[in-house]
């Protein structure tokens, strides 16, 4: 639901913090789907207002975002300000997506 993304990104970026700090892990890769990207982008924002942004250069080894149920400008937008955060971004999408076209429409 809308409603709750953004609280729950805010809370993915805590869990990611005390992954981060409580394990030995070199390599943590993210991967999102549809309107969970709106979570993970929010957790990744959150991310970079908790330790800079050389704190949180390379943190991850890949993000992945799969068909985002985001708007693309929004997305443009906020990659700038991410795209640091890990060693690889991928995007998947397409422009046939049925279910974001109908996403859209409501």
């Amino acid at each position: 639901d809308e409603a709750v993304v953004r609280p729950s990104g805010r809370i993915l970026a805590r869990m990611l913090d005390k992954v981060i700090k409580r394990t030995n892990a070199d390599r943590i890769h993210l991967i999102a789907h549809s309107m969970g990207n709106r979570a993970m982008i929010e957790a990744l924002q959150t991310y970079v207002l908790m330790h800079g942004i050389e704190g949180s250069r390379e943190t991850f080894d890949q993000v992945v975002f799969t068909a985002p149920d985001v708007d693309r400008d929004y997305f443009i937008e906020v990659m700038s300000m991410i795209d640091h955060v890990a060693r690889r971004t991928t995007l998947y999408a397409s422009d046939n997506d049925v279910a974001l076209k109908s996403s859209r429409m409501l």
